[in-house]
């Protein structure tokens, strides 16, 4: 059994994690953030041993892209929904309230069961839709 590493002094948070430094492999330890690093970065790692920071990016992509995708697990496979469902969670980044604003429809996430709103148009489908046959 692995022990949890001693209290850490300064910003740190002693967090037992598996990551390990790519540098000398030894376990690393979660990090506060600072403002700017919580806009770029989903968490920070630093090692005790040789002092080095990691950074895990956000993906902005999933704002960038043009279709419409889960923003939390970046699934596709979503259901629209007519109302708000008080048991699922929902998305409270401005952005999706701000489309909420503009008259986006609510959708569903099957996947991680979370709620946003989207004006994107959904993920093409794998097959094409065949024009409809004419009578000659």
């Amino acid at each position: 059994m692995k022990r949890r590493p001693g209290p850490v002094a300064g910003r740190l948070r002693a967090v037992f994690s598996e990551m390990r430094c790519e540098q000398c492999n030894k376990e690393v330890v979660r990090v506060a953030r600072g403002a700017w690093e919580r806009l770029l970065y989903s968490a920070v790692y630093w090692c005790p041993e040789c002092e080095r920071k990691t950074a895990i990016p956000r993906y902005p992509h999933l704002f960038i892209s043009l279709r419409r995708r889960c923003p939390r697990c970046a699934g596709h496979k979503l259901e629209r929904l007519r109302r708000r469902d008080r048991i699922d969670p929902l998305y409270h980044n401005p952005i999706s309230l701000v489309q909420a604003l503009f008259g986006a429809r609510l959708w569903w996430c099957p996947l991680c069961r979370l709620q946003f709103y989207d004006l994107r148009p959904g993920a093409q489908s794998s097959r094409e839709e065949k024009p409809a046959a004419t009578r000659g």
